[in-house]
């Protein structure tokens, strides 16, 4: 039985999970992809990332052991960068290097520059029910954020 995915390259938010978290589930063709539009998600979460203009350029690199641990480093430091920089990020650039080595290229803009103010906080990422699986399709993730 096949499970019921999004949309390939999308996601879509799950309701119901708790009154303090937000959830989203992300399928992608891409490995790369899968990277970029859980950050989307993340962010749409925190202010409508269609209003932030992308005139900052922030860089990072990491390594890690496994996929879902890669992507789980990513979102934190993210949301890091978005707590010291006071930034939020509305595009992303991701490039995998073999299993385990991202590097990426965010660009967004100062909190304080946003025309609105931003929705809502996320404060972290969960390991609750957090998942990174490869589909027939290409890339599934499962991602619950603390609010």
């Amino acid at each position: 039985m096949k499970m019921d995915l999004p949309k390939p390259n999308s996601y879509r938010y799950i309701d119901d999970i708790a009154p303090s978290d937000a959830a989203f589930e992300v399928s992608a063709e891409k490995l790369e992809d899968l990277f970029v539009l859980s950050a989307e998600a993340m962010f749409n979460i925190i202010a409508d990332i269609k209003d932030v203009f992308p005139n900052r350029k922030l860089s990072l690199k990491l390594e890690s052991d496994s996929l879902d641990e890669l992507l789980y480093l990513y979102l934190s430091e993210l949301l890091y960068l978005k707590d010291t920089e006071r930034m939020i990020f509305s595009k992303f650039a991701v490039n995998i290097k073999g299993k385990f080595y991202l590097a990426s290229d965010i660009f967004g803009m100062e909190i304080d520059e946003l025309k609105n103010p931003p929705n809502i906080d996320v404060k972290a990422i969960t390991f609750h029910r957090f998942k990174v699986k490869q589909t027939e399709d290409g890339y599934y993730a499962m991602v619950i954020v603390d609010l």
